[in-house]
């Protein structure tokens, strides 16, 4: 960012392009790797400030929400990628034939275990990618600036006297809480080093012999609250390489599901399963977009986890068209570097977002060219009730 004396605040340069768009990866999943508290943002003190100044965050948000209907819709974002492809695609063979780094991992791509081996798997995963992404901003921007913008019938200008303006209030979102380590807090698991093959992540699959516990599962962390058996002090130097874990939960309308939130805490691979369908990998041998990889009891992760990476959050958003009515499961697999893996640590918490589009809508107005929202969902002392 920067800006000429006495000037408007302007971004750019922009630079690092081979690690956007989830084209490199940090020590974390998803995308808080660089948030704007990170350090090396605040030694430049626009970032802090402009996001304590309330307007500024309205305006960003309602800019956001708007773009979302129209440029930045998922289907307009698909649709840009795809054209764009079409466009490269002699360029991109030559292009191939000459840098061979298909399905190859160069230094910006240290922690990505998404390495395909095709041009078109590889345009699927940045279609995946952008949807993700995108989600988990209309998700933050909203927890921040706490109100979607309403829809007026005129967008902006004068309104004549006489004149009827019509507002649509947008639909607020309601968090519910699925599980984490309070609420409905407990899993199966199975670490007794046996190979389950595949039927473990079915939902009739009988688990009744399976231990159960409360996370953070692993062992060799200060933070764990269930401990994870390798094997014991004989197989200190032959731990078992894979756990599994298994969560019932019940949704009683999922057509009613506007978002599925999973934030997840790994170390070292995981894959996580929906009613049976892989949604999310992490540190595992990837040959396809859809994850078809076959992974194995004895398949370990591609690398080890170090340091505040262990114990991080990361954020993940779960297709809400996989749930079904009634009984649904999510099925995890961990996996450790080596025989010989230090630690293992397992969390995950899940909530669903549905709309409350059923809650009269209040009208307030200001005359002094301010926002009667402030930033939290207070409303200006300035602001005055519409009634008609």
């Amino acid at each position: 960012m920067h800006k000429d004396r006495g000037g408007k605040l302007k971004m750019g340069p922009v630079w690092d392009y081979n690690f956007a768009l989830g084209n490199g990866k940090g020590g974390t999943d998803g995308y808080q790797w660089y948030p704007l508290e990170h350090q090396r943002f605040y030694q430049y003190k626009w970032w802090a400030r402009l996001r304590q100044d309330p307007e500024f965050m309205l305006k960003y948000g309602d800019r956001w929400f708007k773009l979302r209907k129209g440029v930045y819709s998922t289907e307009n974002v698909h649709a840009d990628i795809d054209e764009t492809a079409a466009f490269l695609d002699e360029a991109k063979t030559r292009n191939f034939q000459r840098w061979k780094i298909l399905g190859s991992s160069g230094w910006a791509f240290l922690y990505d275990s998404y390495l395909y081996p095709t041009y078109a798997h590889e345009i699927q995963y940045f279609k995946d990618w952008a949807t993700d992404r995108f989600n988990w901003l209309d998700y933050e921007l909203q927890r921040e600036c706490s109100l979607r913008p309403p829809t007026p019938s005129k967008n902006s200008g004068l309104v004549n006297a006489g004149d009827t303006v019509q507002i649509q209030a947008s639909p607020s979102l309601v968090e519910n809480v699925i599980f984490d380590n309070s609420t409905n807090p407990t899993w199966k698991y199975l670490d007794n080093g046996t190979d389950q093959g595949t039927a473990w992540k079915a939902l009739s699959f009988d688990d009744s012999t399976w231990k159960e516990g409360i996370g953070e599962f692993g062992f060799g962390n200060s933070s764990d609250t269930t401990r994870i058996s390798y094997g014991g002090a004989s197989h200190s130097s032959n731990k078992y390489i894979t756990t599994y874990f298994r969560k019932k939960f019940t949704i009683t309308n999922p057509a009613a599901v506007n978002l599925i939130y999973a934030p997840y805490v790994r170390d070292c691979g995981f894959v996580m399963y929906l009613n049976g369908q892989e949604v999310r990998r992490t540190r595992m041998p990837t040959s396809d977009a859809k994850y078809c990889t076959t992974v194995y009891y004895n398949t370990v992760s591609i690398e080890e986890i170090t340091s505040t990476d262990e114990s991080a959050w990361n954020e993940f958003f779960i297709d809400p068209s996989l749930l079904v009515a009634g009984e649904n499961i999510i099925t995890v697999e961990t996996h450790l570097s080596s025989i010989t893996d230090a630690d293992l640590g397992f969390n995950m918490k899940l909530y669903t977002y549905t709309e409350n589009s059923s809650a009269q809508a209040t009208i307030y107005y200001t005359t002094d060219n301010t926002d009667p929202r402030l930033r939290g969902g207070a409303i200006s002392s300035s602001a005055s009730v519409y009634t008609n």
